[in-house]
């Protein structure tokens, strides 16, 4: 078993890929840290001045591609929401034939990249 342990650890050495994902922390997206990405922060810190917390980031791998997802959470308010590219460019809205919500809340193409202390949805 001893043996096993330190094939595995010495893989991980020759091996790049064991290493990236020890070095990215689960806020990261796109290959970088959120803070490393202006755009990001900028929507993080417009929706945490708001101070309303209903908004949530989601970022989405389907089709090769990667998509940020601000969900704004508000059922009863006319919104559409923007699908980002991993420069912040708008590629599409949430419900077209890119991502759909059924895609948000499927862990294995989705992961919550940032959410308030206290979110919560209005008019519910």
């Amino acid at each position: 078993m001893q043996k096993l342990i330190l094939f595995f650890i010495i893989s991980c050495l020759f091996f790049p890929s064991c290493q990236e994902d020890a070095e990215l922390s689960p806020g990261s997206v796109c290959g970088k840290e959120i803070a490393e990405l202006p755009w990001l922060q900028k929507i993080i810190e417009e929706a945490e001045e708001d101070g309303v917390g209903t908004v949530k980031i989601y970022s989405v791998e389907k089709g090769g591609e990667t998509y940020i997802v601000p969900f704004f959470c508000c059922p009863s308010c006319n919104y559409v929401i923007s699908l980002l590219d991993c420069n912040g460019e708008i590629t599409g809205y949430l419900g077209d034939a890119k991502v759909s919500f059924d895609d948000i809340n499927n862990p294995k193409i989705s992961q919550l990249i940032w959410e308030p202390e206290q979110f919560k949805c209005i008019d519910e």
